[in-house]
């Protein structure tokens, strides 16, 4: 399997996907995003993941 790095734009939504959650669980606590922290964090993580797996992601 070869891998290639993902976009500059995946991995800036994968970014700001997991610094909303860190941020929402240990620093602010945002009620809308409370229950979604954990979601949010796969979400991020996967979406490197398939931004790594597969090239035009």
């Amino acid at each position: 399997m070869k891998l290639s790095p993902p976009r500059k734009g995946t991995w800036s939504l994968a970014l700001i996907l997991g610094l909303v959650a860190i941020v929402s669980h240990y620093v602010l606590t945002i009620p809308l995003l409370d229950k979604f922290e954990f979601t949010l964090l796969t979400a991020a993580f996967a979406l490197l993941v398939l931004g790594v797996a597969f090239k035009n992601i």
